[in-house]
């Protein structure tokens, strides 16, 4: 399973291993409202904003390599946006011209601004994610009262996302060894056939696990073994970050 090595990175122990979900769900939640927030010309201020990422990289222990991977993967989704903003944003003095079109200043400084909070949001997304349990993370969402409905579809998504991929790739595997000469228009004419057959067998697969989880008595509750409790561990670091980011607000105004 491709997610293996998330769950591996979430079943680790260390101090951010070990607080409540809620409270790393609203420091996650709190720290991109604050990175969204802060002014395209307060570029200065988003560099406020790394001290918390690295010290929660370095107590929890995680791979900095997992996560500059998961940002490069990421990336193109934002480097597509990137490219175009020194050129649309006529704002500031051009420093530049390429051909017809002219490089502003302003340009530039969104483009800063905008990958730096592609970063930021991204990291704290991926810590938070692999330093919780999925099921410890939708029994914290839980308790927010985040709608039932979706609840269940992350479930799921996460519970059978890796499945079908795993079908898709044995569809591949299958494919070529029957092929002489894998890839190519060959690949191309049998996709639409492949996409229908996975189709089919996700429906099936479907039916299959929604009777198996009506038969188990499943109503749409997230069940976890342990219970969750606020500790003093989370109320310090709670405190803590809402300190931090006062103060840094009150300094930099």
């Amino acid at each position: 399973m491709h997610h293996a090595y998330v769950d591996q990175l979430s079943a680790m122990s260390s101090p951010v291993h070990r607080l409540d979900p809620r409270t790393k769900i609203i420091c996650t939640l709190a720290f991109c409202g604050i990175v969204v927030s802060v002014p395209a010309d307060r570029l200065a201020l988003l560099a406020w904003c790394v001290p918390p990422l690295c010290a929660a990289l370095a107590v929890s222990r995680l791979p900095l390599l997992y996560f500059l991977k998961r940002c490069l993967l990421l990336s193109p989704f934002v480097a597509t946006v990137l490219v175009f903003f020194p050129f649309t944003q006529h704002s500031g003095t051009e420093v530049a011209r390429v051909g017809p079109l002219h490089v502003y200043s302003g340009g530039l400084l969104m483009s800063a601004v905008l990958a730096a909070r592609f970063l930021c949001t991204v990291l704290a997304a991926l810590i938070l994610a692999c330093t919780t349990p999925f099921a410890a993370l939708l029994r914290g969402l839980e308790k927010f009262r985040v709608p039932r409905m979706f609840i269940m579809v992350l479930s799921f998504l996460y519970r059978y996302l890796f499945v079908l991929v795993d079908e898709s790739d044995r569809m591949r595997r299958a494919r070529d060894s029957r092929s002489p000469r894998p890839g190519g228009a060959a690949a191309l004419r049998a996709a639409p056939g492949m996409i229908g057959m996975l189709f089919i067998r996700t429906y099936d697969r479907s039916d299959r696990v929604y009777s198996a989880m009506l038969a188990r008595g499943f109503d749409g509750t997230v069940r976890t073994l342990d219970e969750l409790h606020f500790h003093v561990a989370d109320a310090a670091v709670l405190a803590g970050f809402a300190a931090y980011f006062i103060a840094v607000f009150i300094v930099a105004r």
